[in-house]
């Protein structure tokens, strides 16, 4: 994103070295990344992923982080979508230090950008355009406040009409420049008898539920387990919280259809034990992906999670 010249610059003031990313295996990354952290007395920002890797990361090292990073100001982090559950959680362990939600950023480039308590669309950047569900391309000046759109990304770089496959949806303005927060991922679609569950769906599902039954996640999951699907979750679970599940999942005719001819069983509800992201990271690196690559999801493709769960309980 910086070009030669800067990088340079950043990596001068950087309290953990780039090298540390040759360590071995996550052990040996955490013990070196906190060695270096607790020398860094000074540490003004701390730039994550998602919000639950500093908290996962500091699990090791018992001193308080008011403590250790006396002059911390701000930590940048994702708070849309799965990650907002984490970043509030993120912000009681560190008062006083603001958290400040990223904009929109993949490795195509940057979509959007922190700025004047919104995020405004990084028009400086790249060109942009915006599907919306009709299949209609908006240029940047003919979206509107509300709707929801895919990014469709030009780049400087050589990328020409790119989809990214992200789906936002515009929250106001910066002057004359849409604001715009990270919903879902599009084609991230479980279909194993017909009932095409999409991420965007989940998710609406996975934010509004827990306030209907009054609990707090930090957690939540939904994902294929045997004969139905289950919604893995850290934090309280209510006895009749599957039937509420059940019913917002309903309100998806292809799910209806596949639960009354019997090819799926009603929806549960799996607590989960410990720390559920903790967990989740530890099974996506043992299948491969890097800490970097790893990304919140409503709802995994993968199956097997409880018995994964119950093994890492064990």
């Amino acid at each position: 994103y910086l070009g030669w010249l800067r990088r340079q610059l950043v990596d001068a003031v950087m309290a953990v070295p780039a090298s540390v990313r040759h360590a071995t295996d996550i052990d040996t990354w955490r013990r070196l990344t906190l060695e270096h952290l607790t020398c860094a007395a000074d540490l003004r920002l701390i730039s994550i992923w998602h919000p639950s890797f500093l908290h996962l990361l500091l699990k090791y090292y018992p001193t308080k982080s008011d403590e250790m990073w006396p002059k911390l100001k701000l930590i940048s982090c994702w708070s849309d979508g799965q990650s907002q559950l984490a970043a509030t959680a993120l912000s009681k362990q560190f008062p006083g230090v603001v958290i400040q939600p990223k904009g929109l950023i993949a490795t195509e480039g940057i979509i959007s950008i922190p700025f004047a308590g919104r995020w405004p669309i990084a028009i400086r950047s790249h060109f942009y355009e915006f599907l919306d569900d009709t299949g209609a391309i908006h240029p940047v000046q003919d979206v509107h406040d509300g709707q929801t759109y895919q990014v469709v990304l030009t780049t400087a770089g050589g990328l020409y009409r790119y989809q990214l496959r992200d789906l936002i949806r515009v929250d106001g303005y910066v002057g004359k420049t849409p604001s715009i927060r990270f919903v879902a991922r599009c084609g991230n679609v479980s279909d194993r008898f017909g009932e095409k569950l999409a991420e965007a769906f989940v998710a609406k599902i996975i934010g509004t539920l827990p306030a209907q039954i009054g609990v707090r996640w930090s957690m939540a999951m939904l994902a294929f387990d045997q004969d139905r699907y289950t919604l893995f979750v850290e934090g309280d679970c209510p006895a009749d919280i599957s039937d509420q599940l059940e019913s917002l999942l309903r309100a998806n005719p292809h799910y209806g259809y596949c639960r009354d001819l019997g090819q799926l069983q009603q929806a549960g509800v799996y607590e989960v034990k410990g720390s559920a992201n903790e967990k989740v990271i530890q099974r996506l690196t043992q299948l491969g992906q890097t800490l970097g690559d790893i990304k919140p999801t409503p709802l995994s493709q993968l199956d097997g999670w409880r018995e994964w769960f119950d093994h890492q309980s064990a």
